[in-house]
């Protein structure tokens, strides 16, 4: 699952995205890759079971921090990050352990969406 993480952040840091746009997403795939690291054992017990769940955790103050659904072991369904203050943080649809569709992130200075394809971002034309 790490090395599936490291792709992912390989492909959007080699992209032609925007500077701003790569960090963010760069510290969004960061943060997924310590939610697999912390969800090991859960990811390798689901993959036996080939059962469907939505991982959560919360922060320290009690709001969601994050959901991600697996199944077979891996990210498969919306992912969805919330920052400390509640406000949803980014939306990245996966399908086996890969992020495709349009993934939706909101920044600071306004909601982006961008198109994935096996976890290669696609510029979308305004």
């Amino acid at each position: 699952m790490e090395s599936s993480t490291m792709e992912q952040a390989g492909k959007i840091f080699k992209s032609s995205l925007p500077e701003k746009t790569k960090e963010f997403m760069l510290f969004v795939i960061a943060q997924i890759t310590k939610l697999d690291v912390s969800n090991s054992e859960k990811l390798a017990a689901n993959s036996k079971s080939a059962s469907f769940e939505k991982l959560k955790e919360w922060h320290d103050n009690g709001s969601i921090y994050y959901e991600m659904p697996i199944k077979n072991g891996e990210r498969n369904g919306l992912f969805q990050m919330w920052q400390v203050n509640g406000k949803l943080m980014c939306e990245m649809p996966f399908e086996k352990g890969k992020i495709n569709g349009k993934a939706v992130l909101y920044k600071a200075d306004g909601v982006e969406e961008l198109l994935f394809k096996d976890d290669y971002p696609i510029l979308l034309d305004k």
